[in-house]
């Protein structure tokens, strides 16, 4: 039944625990708080811990927020005369540290010492465990709207109610409801950016922390509702609908194609012209962040609304000037602000944006330099006062490049302290490229200056590249009145008719926003009320009730050593990387021998790589046909296929089970003998799809207990791609002769880049540069589709540690390989090679 759910879900990963019977009959009232203790550690990630006949009423997005303080988080009720009514485990929320584990580790030795089994007793295990640890352990009481069994509409998650009376019938309604809607096919998909990582690409800090700093942004809630808005309106006119949250990066013409039951996708930040597929309409924030476009082919001027007169017929709404007076007077932007600053005189104000952003690429008619350049050299020939502001989001050294090249007498450069708005209040004029600065202006009634192509572009000046001078001076002129009910026109027509202001009760329900509009309820306005009224600083802190001084002290020692004894791992490995660890490279590295690479001059090489995307092909007969063959990793062709039972295959083809540390969940995977018949390896492995054949093993792994698993089943050429020597195993090197690919390809692309590659990229580099004669890349679709034998994501993924960069090296191979060198390939599943197009 779960396996089905998460199906359903698109976007859900499954965990199953299998647990020894024993355990089961002696101690199953401890094997909740056991197994998110076994989960916590496994995934490295903060756990909420459900009942199961909870439901969930609305979305936890912001839930790590409010709790990021706190360790433990549940319903508590101290002063209750019993010890079991004190807390209460319908919810329970955990963080993976040291303190939470010492937590867990004496509840559960509490309820396995006295072999309890009743839910009493759990509850006064984790009582107790909460008094004897609280000296260090971080509490906070969980709000009633994570724990409620009124079923109040404002609550989170709705528990089941006590001594079997029935829930309310809006309660009885709404999980009709929604369980009707898990029981057709959707045949439309909106994709939501997932909003705790980098919406474009990877970032560099993907903490804990910092993830949810990221999710308490207004911006990514709007995000957030503004997708689960879609949903509902596909469902109030019958359409199933799903949403699918994925990193920005993941969103491609495949993932399009694997909604299979659905006619239409709603695609996040993309235009027609990144993103041409027939089943796609595109949706968007834009200029504010409570303000989103949706549209047959994108946002900006690749939209339908791009330069549309249809505002000139309407007439400002009622709400306009409310909206303009809380913008201008509560200082609201869609960028944040920081500081305060002294505003200096000038005569124009020009905010920059963030080079290389979608806006300037596809939306302009100039670039930012030009820009820079083209308004430099106006203002000094005018002695005109003009100031450059610097954008929040830019972390380049684009700004300071322009200051060094162009500041002088007229022309000045803001750092970015103090408010845009007081920038904008002392500005006579403001000239933006297509910012949402130049929206912002308008509010203020003041002259704007587009260079690029802006939606705003028919209320404002827009600028050629010979006529600035005509422009600035019609632009300053212009009558303030006329051109505040020019720009009143627009904002009301663009902000309540043409685009989407998620926090109006009512707006405009109409597919296609340009024609006559539908005026209805808002279906998320209650959502966005509850979001926006919520306390996301973080809960408070509590401490639990004193007990006896021998348990808490002995409880405390267990603690200290646990912190004792990470503090010394913490130093210990510390010392090791900067001394052991580059020692012993040094030693091993002396220990390989290079790989020649005559071994692979005129031979057509196969690069096999891990992406799940391989197993979908039939490509194996094609790969095994190759000179020579080369496989990553876990790339153990004999592995048992997913799909397959293991009680089905048969134990004399059984080699063994390998537990994969690197994945979060712990996953085990079952290996085949290197000497079964093709007809086995088709029936219980992915034979057909990946092939059999091995000439070089690519063991760039640092669990040595993979190395050594792996190395006598491949029995072939061992290679260590990556120059982290010290990782590799002193039994590998002394049962097998491993060779090495130079240090120099990695060292080149740290330099370049600043990222660490992959060994399947250091792979193509090095074969590159040799004399074969030619090279196809099966199983390599940077991270798009998973991982072929994974079905979990990495350690370092989930913790935030993941060193690669994905979409960086696809550009790479995309635009310096494949469209440079006609010797490589990159194969599709389907055994088409992949045709390169140069944008």
């Amino acid at each position: 039944m779960l396996e089905s759910v998460a199906n359903t879900l698109y976007s859900t990963t499954l965990y199953e625990a299998v647990l020894a019977q024993e355990d089961v009959v002696k101690h199953r009232r401890s094997l909740k708080l056991y197994l998110a203790k076994t989960l916590l550690e496994m995934s490295r990630i903060p756990v909420l811990v459900l009942d199961v006949d909870s439901f969930v009423r609305r979305d936890l997005c912001l839930l790590p927020v409010e709790l990021q303080k706190c360790d433990v988080a549940l319903k508590l009720r101290f002063k209750r005369q019993r010890r079991s009514e004190r807390v209460f485990l319908n919810t329970l929320w955990l963080q993976p540290n040291e303190r939470t584990y010492a937590f867990l580790d004496e509840a559960t030795a509490i309820l396995k010492k006295k072999n309890a089994v009743t839910h009493a007793a759990e509850k006064t295990a984790a009582y107790l465990s909460l008094s004897r640890c609280r000296s260090f352990l971080k509490l906070a009481p969980l709000p009633s709207r994570y724990v409620d069994r009124d079923h109040e509409d404002g609550s989170y998650i709705w528990s089941k109610l006590p001594n079997g009376v029935g829930e309310p019938e809006h309660a009885l309604a709404f999980r009709a409801e929604t369980g009707r809607r898990f029981e057709t096919a959707p045949t439309r998909i909106v994709i939501h950016p997932k909003q705790d990582i980098g919406t474009k690409s990877q970032l560099e800090n993907n903490t804990f922390k910092r993830r949810v700093q990221r999710l308490g942004r207004p911006g990514r809630i709007y995000w957030r509702l503004m997708a689960r808005l879609l949903c509902e309106l596909g469902w109030s006119n019958g359409v199933p609908t799903r949403i699918v949250a994925v990193p920005q990066w993941e969103v491609t013409p495949r993932l399009v194609d694997s909604f299979s039951s659905a006619n239409t996708v709603l695609v996040p930040h993309l235009i027609r012209r990144q993103l041409d597929h027939p089943k796609t309409r595109y949706y968007m924030q834009e200029l504010l962040s409570m303000l989103f476009t949706v549209d047959n082919n994108g946002w900006g001027s690749a939209s339908d609304l791009y330069g549309s007169n249809k505002f000139l017929a309407v007439p400002p709404d009622d709400r306009l000037p409310a909206l303009i007076e809380k913008i201008t007077s509560g200082r609201i932007t869609k960028a944040p602000q920081k500081g305060s600053s002294d505003v200096p005189e000038f005569d124009i104000l020009a905010p920059l944006q963030v080079p290389g952003d979608d806006a300037l690429i596809y939306h302009a008619n100039i670039g930012l330099e030009e820009f820079v350049h083209a308004l430099a050299g106006f203002a000094s020939a005018r002695r005109l006062r003009l100031v450059f502001r610097r954008h929040p989001y830019d972390d380049t050294h684009f700004f300071d490049d322009m200051r060094t090249r162009y500041e002088s007498e007229f022309v000045r450069f803001s750092p970015g302290d103090g408010h845009i708005h007081d920038f904008i209040r002392s500005a006579p004029v403001v000239a933006v490229i297509n910012s949402g600065v130049g929206f912002e202006a308008m509010m203020f009634n003041k002259p704007v200056l587009s260079f690029g192509q802006a939606i705003y572009d028919p209320v404002v000046t827009p600028v050629g590249r010979d006529n600035l001078e005509h422009c600035y001076e019609s632009a300053l002129n212009e009558d303030a009145d006329v051109r505040k009910r020019r720009y009143e026109q627009f904002i009301s027509w663009y902000v309540y008719t043409a685009a989407i202001k998620l926090d109006e009760p009512i707006i405009n329900l109409a597919a296609d926003r340009l024609s006559d509009p539908v005026f209805g309820a808002n279906p998320v306005a209650r959502d966005v009320q509850i979001d926006q009224s919520r306390e996301l600083r973080g809960l408070k802190l509590v401490k639990a009730p004193k007990m006896g001084p021998v348990p808490q002290i002995r409880v405390e020692f267990a603690y200290s050593k646990r912190r004792f004894k990470k503090s010394t791992d913490i130093a210990v490995r510390r010392v090791k990387k900067k001394t052991f660890n580059i020692i012993k490279a040094r030693v091993t590295g002396a220990l390989l021998s290079p790989l020649d690479v005559d071994f692979f001059a005129d031979r057509r090489v196969a690069l096999v790589g891990n992406a799940s995307s391989l197993l979908a092909g039939n490509m194996g007969a094609e790969i095994d046909a190759h000179d020579i063959v080369v496989r990553m990793n876990l790339g153990y062709p004999l592995t048992k296929a997913r799909g397959v039972d293991e009680k089905t295959v048969p134990a004399e083809l059984v080699y063994g089970h390998f537990t994969d540390a690197k994945s979060s969940g712990n996953e085990q995977l079952t290996v085949l003998r290197p000497d079964i018949a093709n007809e086995d390896a088709r029936k219980y492995t992915n034979f057909d799809a990946t092939g059999r054949k091995t000439d070089v093993w690519s063991c760039s792994t640092s669990d040595k207990r993979r190395q050594l698993f792996f190395a006598p089943l491949f029995n072939c050429i061992t290679v260590a791609a990556h120059p982290s020597y010290h990782h590799l195993s002193l039994r590998l090197l002394t049962s097998t002769r491993v060779k090495s690919l130079p240090k120099s390809i990695y060292i080149e692309f740290i330099q370049k880049y600043g990222v660490e590659p992959t060994s399947g990229l250091l792979w193509i580099e090095y074969l590159r540069r040799t004399k074969l004669a030619g090279l196809t890349l099966y199983g390599f679709d940077f991270f798009e589709s998973g991982h072929a034998a994974r079905t979990t994501p990495n350690v370092l993924e989930v913790t935030g540690k993941w060193p690669h960069d994905p979409a960086l090296e696809r550009r790479y191979v995309y635009e310096n390989v494949l469209a440079s060198d006609q010797r490589v390939r990159l194969a599709t599943p389907n055994g088409a090679p992949f045709s390169f197009k140069v944008a």
